[in-house]
């Protein structure tokens, strides 16, 4: 069901290797968790992270952390790795927006050298968010 929803695909072939990774990364149990660490989940396209986002601060327990890391819209410049899609990166507007119930803790944007192999390799613009949940 979750493939369908997220991707539109109804058999598990039609699905690449990084969406059945995000599905397998999707919350289970509401409330269960004191911390989610959403890394580079930036394939996932702006409908799916609208619907994306809203299930991880679900999983979080109140008070819960939630540790984002990706790359900023000027991470195109660099062409250093990541999804080519401006849509699927972030600005700090549209990540205040989307954490607008959760208390951020920071939210730093920077450039910095990083060395992940072939495609991930040079400077890139990166987005560090630590953000609470509400503890009500």
């Amino acid at each position: 069901a979750a493939a369908k929803c997220y991707f539109g695909a109804t058999v598990l072939h039609q699905l690449t290797l990084g969406q059945i990774a995000l599905l397998a990364a999707l919350p289970q149990s509401p409330s269960t968790y004191d911390l989610v660490a959403a890394i580079f989940i930036q394939y996932a396209s702006p409908a799916m992270r609208e619907k994306l986002f809203p299930l991880i601060k679900q999983t979080l327990k109140p008070g819960g952390l939630l540790i984002l890391q990706g790359y900023r819209t000027e991470q195109l410049q660099h062409g250093t790795g990541g999804p080519p899609e401006f849509d699927h990166l972030y600005t700090e507007a549209m990540i205040r927006k989307a954490l607008s119930d959760m208390e951020i803790l920071e939210l730093r944007c920077y450039d910095e050298h990083v060395d992940e192999g072939k495609a991930h390799a040079g400077m890139s613009a990166l987005m560090g968010v630590v953000a609470r949940k509400g503890r009500t």
